[in-house]
């Protein structure tokens, strides 16, 4: 496997990194979160995502977020190393589809 490489000094400042409780961490300034959790992890922190602002983009490797439509054009299929990837896009605000009542007629 090849070595990471290391990130240059402009994109580093651009990069934080933090190790808190993904359920309370405040994410209202971030502009880009990206995302590699199971689908119901993902739903649970539809109301931190919520709090971005808008513009702000949520990047999700392989798993969607149901109940959000992704952007337009969103999921891509990426294939690397004969392997099939799929990559989920939303722009905030997200676009929460709305709930469908069964008994409604």
């Amino acid at each position: 496997m090849p070595a990471r490489p290391k990130l240059d000094k402009e994109t580093q400042k651009l990069v934080t990194i933090e190790k808190k409780d993904l359920f309370k961490v405040d994410l209202s300034d971030a502009t880009v979160v990206t995302l590699y959790l199971l689908p119901d992890l993902n739903v649970k922190l539809i109301p931190q995502l919520k709090k971005m602002k808008p513009g702000s983009r949520i990047v999700s490797h392989a798993f969607d977020m149901k109940g959000v439509t992704p952007d337009k054009g969103f999921p891509v299929v990426v294939k690397k190393d004969g392997l099939e990837h799929d990559v989920f896009l939303w722009t905030t605000p997200l676009k929460v589809e709305e709930k469908k009542d069964k008994d409604k007629k």
